[in-house]
């Protein structure tokens, strides 16, 4: 099934590119598979306690 992983590609890349253009410090990419065809992408920025996070599945 090729749509799940269009679609993580996708949100990953916004997520990253929205961290990117609006981070004020570094920041960090966490892929975790979840089981069950489940993946979750997190972005972390350096400098904010919360993380913008996707998931597909």
């Amino acid at each position: 099934m090729r749509e799940v992983p269009d679609v993580v590609e996708l949100l990953t890349s916004e997520l990253v590119a929205n961290t990117y253009q609006y981070a004020k410090g570094n920041a960090s990419l966490r892929p975790a598979g979840l089981g069950g065809g489940r993946v979750r992408v997190q972005v972390l920025e350096g400098g904010r306690s919360g993380a913008a996070q996707a998931e597909a599945g």
